[in-house]
């Protein structure tokens, strides 16, 4: 690697979740400081194989956790918010970025909550609304990486999952008691995040999707623009999706800020940035006050 020029990440030759690319890219940092000081290369510290996380996957019985997500989904229909007769465009999603109330990290740590928990409240409220029922079903992409397996922090690999999630608004609870509930509920559900998206699938009866939007919630452990790089800039990051989903409402955690990723012919521009702005809405009025009903703010 030339410590002046440009370097190409090797992201296409194996399968990371963000997590694993912040690890390299800190190594990455790194190794350029030593031979811009001309010193010796930084020791690689040894790592667990991603190969004992696969064994550990597959000697977990995962029927218990298929069960339990079939019951946390019983009752609650897919319902889209775009049509479902659209045919998916064979065209790269757009994208789309949007600032996002800032008060709502503070507000999540001050009530004991998680940044996630309040992100995903507001984009139920917000499908409530689109779909006039307070019953909501979306997708959510958890880490899965299990602290019972040895030194899974540092291990590089994909350790994430898309499962089915969503729940049921009751109108008549306070912001305060909602959210408690909500967090009690994202715990239990953590503990599940290895069930088997295809068995729940084939469960479910349908070959189709059964969501229409995706929730991404990424909290890395920095920003990768913001990281001092010893005289290395980085110009850019960027990446490319695309998911069986409509609408990709992907969060960065530090800062918050969002991205609305988009398959341009089911999911049209002017209708997402409608979706932003009130979900933008949503965490502003979630952090206004936690003593007035959740139905205030089904609108």
């Amino acid at each position: 690697m030339s410590a002046a020029g440009p370097w190409c990440g090797p992201g296409t030759t194996r399968c990371l979740d963000g997590w694993s690319f912040a690890q390299l890219y800190d190594e990455l940092l790194e190794l350029h400081a030593a031979v811009r000081a001309d010193g010796p290369e930084p020791p690689a510290e040894p790592r667990e194989c991603f190969s004992s996380y696969v064994e550990w996957l597959g000697a977990r019985q995962r029927e218990s956790a298929e069960r339990l997500w079939e019951e946390h989904l019983r009752g609650l229909a897919p319902r889209t918010v775009f049509s479902p007769e659209v045919r998916p465009s064979p065209l790269p999603y757009g994208e789309l970025r949007f600032p996002l109330p800032q008060r709502a990290e503070t507000f999540a740590r001050e009530h004991g909550l998680t940044i996630s928990t309040l992100l995903e409240a507001a984009w139920a409220i917000v499908l409530a609304r689109r779909t006039g029922t307070p019953d909501v079903r979306y997708g959510l992409v958890f880490s899965a990486r299990e602290a019972e397996v040895h030194d899974v922090e540092r291990m590089l690999g994909l350790m994430i999952n898309t499962l089915p999630s969503g729940l049921r608004i009751d109108a008549g609870e306070t912001v305060a008691g909602w959210l408690e509930g909500l967090h009690r509920r994202g715990a239990r559900l953590k503990e599940l995040s290895t069930a088997d998206f295809g068995v729940l699938q084939e469960r479910a009866g349908t070959s189709g999707a059964l969501w229409d939007t995706l929730l991404i919630i990424h909290n890395y452990p920095h920003n990768f623009q913001d990281v001092p790089a010893g005289g290395l800039r980085v110009v850019e990051t960027a990446g490319f999706s695309r998911v069986g989903a409509a609408l990709i409402v992907s969060v960065d955690v530090k800062p918050l800020r969002l991205a609305m990723i988009h398959d341009e012919a089911r999911a049209e521009e002017p209708v997402v940035r409608e979706l932003a702005a009130e979900l933008s809405e949503v965490l502003e009025q979630l952090t206004a006050g936690v003593d007035r009903k959740v139905g205030d703010l089904l609108g």
